[in-house]
């Protein structure tokens, strides 16, 4: 199961692209396994990002609904070591971006 594909979304405010200053960036992991977080428009992350000034970034790890049932089934067991190293994975790799 370690070849199975999971997705991240990351929003940014608006000014960032055109800001160089870091701004602090607030991890959503899903509520899954029976769920995925969409590219759909939320009020209360556009208050998050608006208001605090902060980026984004959307997790749907292993076992997220959508990505077939091996993607599901890659869960069973694996409850808290899968989903934490993908979550961990995307965050360091967020992290490490730098946007000029």
């Amino acid at each position: 199961f370690n070849n199975i594909l999971y997705e991240s979304i990351l929003l940014l405010p608006k000014d960032k692209l055109s800001n160089t200053k870091s701004i602090p960036l607030v991890v959503v992991p899903h509520g899954g396994p029976h769920s995925c977080l969409t590219a759909s428009y939320y009020t209360s992350y556009s208050y998050l990002m608006s208001s605090l000034n902060c980026g984004l970034v959307l997790i749907n790890f292993r076992g997220s609904t959508g990505f077939g049932e091996d993607s599901i089934l890659s869960l069973l067991g694996n409850i808290g070591t899968n989903d934490v190293s993908d979550i961990y994975t995307i965050t360091s790799h967020m992290l490490s971006l730098t946007y000029n």
